[in-house]
């Protein structure tokens, strides 16, 4: 079932989850957090479709439309994060522990807690409803960490340039 509460706990939930997934590159998958945003925007009825590009590596694109008056705002967040070493932690990585207020886990700070907040975004601005300028596309995307080779999202932006193409990002 989707997160229910103010966007605040929405988030924080959203957030718990994504941490929960170890999304570590090297390997990646990412396919892990991209399944989990797919079916919360799914259960919001927002359209979002799912590019893969290797085994268990996938990014997401979501589109909330408007009335193309103005070109679209882009929400950008990348789902991979870098390697833990558990020993370096006081808290186990990849299980969000909850402490003096905070939120301990891989992910939290980079990046993961942007995807929750974009979801949360996206998810409250459907349920407003309303009419809106200009679409809104949220990317979530994969392979931001390791920086060898060719940079995904290059690779995305050469399949996918079209749905990503706006005004500010």
């Amino acid at each position: 079932a989707p997160p229910v509460g103010g966007r605040e706990d929405v988030t924080r939930e959203h957030l718990r989850a994504l941490v929960g997934l170890d999304t570590s590159n090297p390997p990646g998958n990412e396919g892990r957090a991209v399944d989990y945003l797919k079916a919360q925007l799914e259960r919001e009825g927002i359209p979002a479709i799912v590019v893969p590009f290797a085994e268990g590596r996938s990014s997401l694109i979501a589109t909330l439309k408007g009335t193309g008056a103005k070109r679209p705002i882009v929400l950008v967040c990348h789902t991979d994060v870098v390697p833990a070493q558990v020993s370096e932690w006081g808290t186990p990585p990849f299980e969000p522990v909850e402490k003096d207020g905070y939120l301990f886990g891989r992910g939290t700070a980079d990046n993961k807690s942007m995807c929750a907040a974009m979801l949360a975004v996206l998810a409250h601005l459907k349920r407003a409803g309303g009419t809106r300028t200009r679409d809104i596309v949220f990317l979530a995307h994969a392979d931001e960490e390791t920086g060898t080779g060719r940079r995904h999202l290059d690779w995305l932006l050469e399949r996918h340039g079209a749905a990503l193409k706006a005004e500010f990002g």
